[in-house]
């Protein structure tokens, strides 16, 4: 695959679209399954796909501005709504456009050509919360029957997916793999807790959730949108859906 996306690039270049074209290359995530997911790299993986960004001679002198706007921003926070909005802008600058038009999931987000403030949130760039990694996670040892209950939320969750799949087999908890609560969420005054569980049959699932209260009181819910990773591979158990693979575990096949 490295020597497929090397010709591909030579290629742009020999051929000179390089000359007058932005060229983006990016991806939508990184390692997303195996024995990485199960680490704090893993973890990071998942949430923090590349992009990068080729531009034209000609455009780096007659927008010199905007090109201190995007470098500016290269170490700020940014999101896949701000890459729309960025689209949007180069459209715009060629007249293919009038007006931007703002996006429906963030609409306070913004092109890569205009400067984002340093001090930005995820909430602000649209990124839910189980896909932010602003804040730390620090290891903790919760009760049993916290563990337990937060566990069965989740697998509550998993349940409500398949309900409608009666070919799905249904989960029990196998054990907790671990439990890690924020350590700072930057300018929102909430703690997360962050759990992976292991299942019979076999599945990893991993979620985020809002500590509302006293978590020794059992105070926390699925954070917004109710986000879960599957961190291992299906491994072939997903045979019996299409849309809910990542959520199902199918009966062995006769």
């Amino acid at each position: 695959m490295d020597l497929k996306v090397k010709d591909f690039l030579e290629t742009l270049t020999k051929e000179r679209i390089t000359d007058d074209s932005i060229i983006v290359f990016f991806s939508d995530h990184g390692i997303r399954y195996g024995d990485i997911l199960l680490y704090n790299t893993g973890w990071h993986e998942e949430r923090l796909p590349f992009i990068y960004f080729s531009f034209p001679t000609w455009f780096k002198r007659k927008y010199p501005r905007l090109l201190n706007n995007f470098k500016a921003n290269m170490h700020r926070l940014t999101s896949p709504y701000d890459f729309y909005m960025t689209l949007q802008h180069v459209l715009l600058l060629e007249g293919k456009i009038s007006e931007f038009k703002p996006s429906i999931a963030c609409p306070t987000c913004k092109s890569f050509f205009d400067e984002i403030p340093h001090n930005r949130s995820c909430k602000d760039a649209g990124i839910p919360t189980h896909y932010c990694t602003c804040q730390g996670y620090l290891e903790v040892r919760l009760s049993q029957d916290v563990a337990q209950h937060a566990a069965q939320l989740l697998i509550d969750e998993v349940h409500s997916r398949i309900k409608d799949i009666p070919s799905c087999l249904r989960y029990k908890l196998l054990r907790v793999r671990r439990t890690a609560v924020s350590q700072n969420s930057l300018l929102e005054n909430e703690t997360y807790l962050l759990m992976s569980i292991e299942t019979i049959p076999t599945a990893i699932f991993e979620a985020t959730f809002i500590v509302s209260g006293d978590i020794s009181r059992k105070d926390i819910s699925l954070a917004e949108n109710r986000w879960i990773s599957r961190l291992d591979p299906t491994g072939g158990n997903d045979w019996c859906t299409k849309n809910f693979k990542i959520y199902c575990f199918c009966p062995k096949k006769h």
